[in-house]
């Protein structure tokens, strides 16, 4: 009796053990585990075996990568929901287009990115469109080496590492973008139909022709670090810092931009043709910001409640003209403004330069309310070199 209660406890107890193993499994997540046994892209894999790994997944898994570096010869085989990460171990790994491509390889995409996130991945001399598409995340990655175009200027919009067209509720964070000598571009082209996509903590460095360009609805750029090469002028491939234009509900706040010239083609930031935006709390060097109302796009012939506030604008000196500090034109009088409003910034050697006979003043002039507080038209407390204002815009306390 007493030897087959032994084993009986013996039994139990190994039976126990089992149980707590299953459940063990059981409360993982399955994503978890199938990614560590199965979903793994590693060294050596070509294109077609990384295809065949996401192919495996679906809706919930994580698809690790090793470090190494993958020649990605056409469309990654992603579907929604899924995660494609950096396993975590050693360098980042790098996609990269194939050796010898004269200009970007650009990866099409719609609701098959719906949901994806990708973590921790480089992407060399590679393009995303993405179209009509939500909740796609880009973290933690970088964007190099891309190539521009033979024989193509500024003009040439196809040319940014990730282009979003009709997106909802993207994420780009903590990413780097690099643009090479002889080789400009962008980083960024967030598109008309965009609505709720977020640019945070990102980092641009190199020869870019403009950082971010943004054209969608109620978009945040906030902390992000876009240090342009200083010494490289060529205007042909040289559009503004972050350029915006056709725009509703933007916030440009707590960034740092240098490198781009106080000159028609420069400027830290252009807004242009839009309606609700905040621009503040930024650091801006060399250059500062261009506020514009053109004849077109027609569909936007406005610039409506505008806030410049708080920001510190560095450039080598003040002059009357609008690049060398913070200026507003207007291309004609039919064109509406309302209510702009340029408080509390400092521009120490840089210049507020408002003159342009077009401007209707009352509009100029008007309140609108925000978040909850309401914002008077005019120009406000900032210490500046020079000011230079068309009789009749409010303006107090400036020095």
């Amino acid at each position: 009796m007493l030897l087959f209660a032994v084993a009986m406890m013996s039994l139990n107890a190994c039976e126990k053990a089992d149980l707590e193993e299953q459940v063990d499994h059981t409360l993982a997540p399955a994503s978890r585990v199938k990614s560590v046994a199965n979903l793994t892209i590693d060294p050596g894999m070509d294109f077609a075996a990384i295809n065949s790994v996401l192919n495996a997944a679906s809706a919930g898994d994580v698809v690790q990568v090793q470090t190494g570096t993958y020649e990605i010869t056409g469309k990654l085989s992603v579907k929604p929901n899924i995660s494609i990460q950096f396993s975590g171990a050693g360098l980042k790994p790098v996609f990269k287009a194939p050796t010898g491509r004269t200009e970007l390889l650009e990866l099409l995409y719609g609701t098959e990115l719906t949901g994806v996130v990708f973590s921790g991945i480089e992407f060399n001399n590679i393009r995303f469109k993405i179209v009509d598409v939500s909740n796609v995340t880009f973290e933690n990655c970088r964007f190099s080496k891309g190539k521009r175009k033979p024989a193509t200027d500024k003009k040439y919009l196809k040319d940014a590492y990730l282009e979003f067209l009709r997106g909802t509720n993207c994420t780009v964070n903590l990413c780097e973008f690099k643009r090479e000598i002889g080789n400009s571009g962008r980083g960024i082209y967030n598109k008309l139909g965009s609505s709720n996509n977020q640019f945070t903590n990102n980092q641009f460095e190199g020869y870019f022709t403009t950082a971010i360009n943004e054209n969608g609805n109620e978009t945040l750029i906030k902390e992000n670090t876009i240090r342009r090469e200083l010494n490289w002028i060529n205007v042909s491939e040289t559009d503004h810092g972050i350029y915006a234009h056709s725009f509703t509900n933007l916030e440009i706040v707590q960034n740092t931009v240098s490198g781009w010239p106080a000159e028609a083609c420069g400027g830290a930031v252009k807004a242009r043709n839009g309606e609700g935006l905040l621009i503040k709390d930024n650091t801006f060097e060399t250059s500062g910001v261009l506020l514009y109302a053109y004849n077109k796009p027609t569909a936007h012939p406005f610039l409506k409640n505008v806030k410049v506030l708080d920001n510190q604008i560095t450039v080598s000196s003040s002059a009357q003209d609008l690049y060398h500090g913070i200026g507003f034109w207007k291309e004609s009088p039919s064109l509406d403004e309302e209510s702009i409003v340029i408080s509390g910034n400092e521009l120490p050697n840089g210049s507020i330069f408002i003159r342009t006979r077009k401007i209707n003043v009352s509009n100029f002039n008007s309140s609108h309310t925000y978040k909850g507080t309401t914002y008077n038209g005019g120009v406000f407390l900032n210490d500046c070199d020079g000011l230079y204002l068309l009789a009749g815009i409010a303006n107090t306390g400036n020095y």
